[in-house]
């Protein structure tokens, strides 16, 4: 069984980098990142996924490190950063994440295609 310490850098090195590497290609739904928060904590205050009781709020331990807290990545808050970056990517037209590709594939052809049509159907505007 880890020491304290040892779960916390377990959790800042290992656990949260491979939710970063999911996010990085898909956008993860709210309830599967409160599950994944739900185990973190968990396993940060008793050791095991099992119930536990927190000592402090999850929400105090994401703090930043400068603040005297664990600075441990706020799951949701990341998330949104990099939805924000997904959506940047389909604005620009940067296809370079699977996610973004499969938007451009399957979603994004047929709105461009109804455009096109409503541009054809409205001419030039005289009607």
């Amino acid at each position: 069984m880890h020491s304290f310490d040892g779960r916390v850098q377990l959790i800042k090195s290992v656990l949260l980098a491979l939710k970063v590497y999911w996010a990085m290609a898909f956008i993860l739904p709210k309830t599967i990142i409160q599950e994944i928060e739900k185990r973190l904590r968990s396993f940060l205050w008793k050791g095991s996924t099992g119930v536990g009781y927190a000592k402090v709020s999850w929400h105090q331990v994401c703090q930043p490190i400068e603040e005297g807290c664990l600075g441990i990545r706020d799951l949701l808050a990341l998330n949104r950063g990099l939805m924000s970056q997904h959506l940047w990517q389909i604005i620009s037209g940067d296809r370079s994440s699977l996610w973004v590709d499969w938007i451009f594939h399957n979603r994004l052809r047929s709105i461009q295609y109804g455009l096109s049509v409503i541009i054809l159907d409205h001419g030039d505007g005289g009607n």
